[in-house]
């Protein structure tokens, strides 16, 4: 009697082949993932970085001189001089907020034995990442800047001028306040 050995065709594939497609397919998602999380950060910061200067445009309309006396976010918000990107909320109860969802606030300060001579805006809620190139990108152009209670720039009799170091260093919380002064 003769036997006939038939071969069988494999259809579809092995589960080690599977697993192995399974594994190339994750990497590429958490390589994408990351490289979008890095994208994202830097478009906040840029966007932060505008939304600065918007605001200190806007306070440049309102307010003639250099007393800044009554300045604040109800101010320009009424008077419509920062993007509407900025503003949450309806009226009479808007606010502004930076790009990461905290909340901008805008006053008036005094330096030396003036007041009112100065306005603040303030940024809360900016993550470490983003306060550290926001920072590095901004401070100098300002009066006084601080992050956290560490004053970074500081424009009076002792000159305080911020490293890079000196940056990481007050950008260390998870979510961090910015401050920043400005004469006008």
């Amino acid at each position: 009697m003769q036997y006939q050995i038939t071969q069988r065709r494999q259809r579809g594939l092995t589960l080690i082949e599977l697993l192995l497609v399974l594994v190339v397919v994750l990497a590429i998602a958490v390589t994408g993932f990351i490289l979008f999380g890095q994208t994202s950060e830097s478009q906040r910061s840029q966007q932060a970085q505008q939304a600065l200067l918007s605001v200190g445009a806007g306070v440049g309309k309102v307010v003639s001189g250099r007393n800044f006396a009554g300045i604040s976010n109800a101010v320009l918000i009424q008077a419509a001089v920062v993007p509407e990107n900025l503003i949450s909320g309806v009226a009479p109860t808007q606010t502004l907020v930076n790009p990461w969802g905290g909340a901008i606030t805008v006053s008036p300060s005094g330096i030396a034995s003036g007041t009112n001579n100065t306005y603040q805006v303030q940024f809360a809620a900016v993550p470490r990442s983003g306060c550290t190139s926001l920072l590095a990108a901004t401070a100098v152009n300002f009066y006084r800047v601080q992050a956290g209670a560490t004053v970074l720039i500081n424009r009076d009799a002792d000159d305080i001028e911020a490293t890079a170091v000196d940056i990481a260093a007050a950008c260390n919380a998870e979510l961090n306040t910015i401050t920043w002064t400005a004469t006008g």
